[in-house]
């Protein structure tokens, strides 16, 4: 028997073999094929998905809720309360709100993709803007930087310049401080407190270098250069310039949008004979904390030369991302530019490797402090870290991990075909249901040709169907040559609902402790497993083998 399910109402096209688990109404349409002295068999019913509320309360920073434990959705949502400022526990979901380290922070934020400069300054004096912080709250204030092609002030400050105008660098700087995870304020104006803003810049071919600033509603103005780096005592609306080491450092206690502009310098060189000129061009080469970058600082090229530039991280370390002219490159150890014919930037991002998940400091060294919807600090952790590490599963798209979603059956031989080493293999369409061009493809068929998976009784496999905890487990169990096992499942109420091709795996699954019971003495062979659990279950395996 087959079952396929579609929106109630809907088309018949529209059915499709995963079973829904989103709430609504929805039909499922059962087919028993013709076989030797029996007609084939059609039946429909209707059939209701209703929302699952978990009895605890979910929670974050700002505020609580209960949510579907089959979708997600959330009710009930509501801010957390406290009696006074001087109370740390929720009155109404019992979340702490205490913080005992980081309770101020200091950022720098240059927006990615635009060809902003690697804008930098001392985020120890951005701390001491955060001003008063309470012992539950993280106050961090951040010093955001953005190159703009077409500020709404270009015109104003246009009329300031003196040298080149279509070659004027725009930035847009605003300082903002945000208390945990509420809605960020902006400062623009730190008064008596002026930072000093250090801007890499091109110097090549360029003189008298000037910076200018439109703040609000004072006019546009040009600030005043000093002939050389204060060592203290910090003026707002001062400049100066570093060409040796290709740095522009702005004072400024106003944020808003400043412009960099020069005039043009000239050069040429060549025989008595007749005169040629040569057009030199400059790369500048930066690595933050964790690693080298070789050639660093600024290097003139001619016009046409190639360069090679060799990425050294640090020990503890590892190259997170390679940005050539504000645009990711990914994590390249070298990148060669060839035939220059213009000024480029070449910046490279470090990242600490992580210790492990066992121990794990669960801060911005994890990796799962990149997915917006994964917790380093809940129970998934080890497994969700584990996985991520060795590469045996990634997130869903760049920021989402999606740790309650269904794991698909494709999903898994995916990972064990990952495992591995991704072979190659001899035949073709292993199921009928299986597309030949779909990511999955491969996996489905090295796995069928190695007896790791097997479809259903109809001939299918289910690519997309939600897998099982048991089905996994046969999975794993096959995979690892079907071993024998002394546990048995008796002890678990439900071990009677397991299906019987499954026992022998359980066992072996139960007494390796890469299956656990779900509490109460249920073992729910039949449950579906979401992302998380499967990959616990995968690290429960690895290091069952070790």
């Amino acid at each position: 028997m087959s079952y396929v399910y579609k929106v109630k109402g809907a088309a018949d096209e529209t059915y499709s073999a995963t079973k829904p688990v989103t709430p609504g109404e929805y039909t499922v349409r059962a087919s028993f094929p013709a076989v030797t002295n029996y007609q084939a068999v059609t039946a429909t019913a209707d059939f209701t998905v209703s929302h699952v509320w978990a009895d605890t309360w979910s929670t974050d920073e700002t505020g609580h809720w209960h949510e579907c434990t089959g979708c997600g959705e959330k009710k009930d949502a509501a801010g957390h309360v406290y009696g006074s400022d001087q109370d740390v526990i929720c009155a109404a979901c019992g979340y702490d709100r205490t913080v005992t380290e980081n309770q101020t922070k200091g950022e720098v934020e240059v927006k990615p993709g635009t060809g902003t400069p690697a804008v930098t300054t001392d985020t120890e004096v951005l701390k001491d803007l955060a001003g008063e912080v309470h012992k539950w709250q993280t106050v961090t204030v951040k010093l955001t930087v953005e190159k703009q092609d077409e500020p709404a002030d270009k015109d104003e400050i246009g009329e300031l310049v003196t040298g080149k105008k279509e070659d004027v660098l725009y930035l847009d700087l605003s300082l903002q401080r945000q208390v945990n995870a509420e809605e960020p304020e902006a400062i623009t104006d730190t008064g008596s407190r002026v930072l000093e803003i250090v801007v890499p810049y091109d110097f090549a071919g360029k003189k008298d270098v000037r910076v200018y600033r439109k703040h609000g509603n004072t006019p546009a103005a040009a600030l005043t250069r000093l002939s050389g780096r204060p060592d203290s005592g910090f003026t707002d609306g001062t400049f100066c310039t570093d060409t040796v080491n290709g740095k522009v450092y702005i004072y400024a206690s106003k944020f808003s949008t400043y412009a960099i502009g020069y005039a043009v310098q000239t050069s040429s060189s060549g025989s008595s004979g007749g005169g040629s000129s040569t057009v030199y061009y400059t790369l500048t080469a930066t690595a933050g904390q964790g690693g080298a970058i070789s050639p660093s600082g600024k290097v003139s090229l001619r016009r046409n030369e190639t360069k090679t530039f060799a990425i050294t991280p640090d020990e503890g370390y590892l190259v997170a991302d390679v940005l050539v002219d504000g645009k990711s490159v990914g994590p390249v150890t070298e990148y060669t530019f060839e035939k220059i014919g213009a000024n480029h930037t070449i910046e490279v991002v470090f990242r600490k490797t992580s210790p492990g998940a066992a121990d794990c400091a669960r801060d911005n060294t994890c990796p799962i402090s990149g997915f917006t919807d994964a917790d380093p600090g809940v129970w998934y952790h080890d497994g969700v870290h584990y996985c991520l590490e060795e590469g045996v599963m990634e997130g869903i798209d760049e920021t989402h991990f999606a740790p309650r979603m269904d794991t698909s059956r494709a999903m898994i031989a995916t990972i064990l075909w990952r495992l591995s080493d991704s072979p190659e293999t001899k035949a073709g369409q292993s199921y009928p249901d299986c597309v030949p061009s779909s990511w999955y493809a491969k996996a489905v068929v090295w796995a069928a040709e190695q007896g790791v998976v097997k479809g259903y009784g109809n001939g299918s496999f289910g690519p997309e169907d939600p897998i099982t905890r048991e089905q996994l487990a046969a999975m794993l169990w096959r995979y690892a040559g079907s071993p024998t096992a002394a546990e048995d499942i008796k002890a678990f109420s439900d071990a009677h609902t397991a299906g019987e091709w499954a026992r022998d795996a359980l066992c072996w699954a139960v007494e390796k402790g890469i299956l656990t019971g779900r509490g109460d003495g249920i073992l729910d062979p039949g449950g579906k497993a979401s992302r998380a659990e499967a990959a616990a279950m995968l690290m429960r395996y690895s290091q069952s083998r070790e």
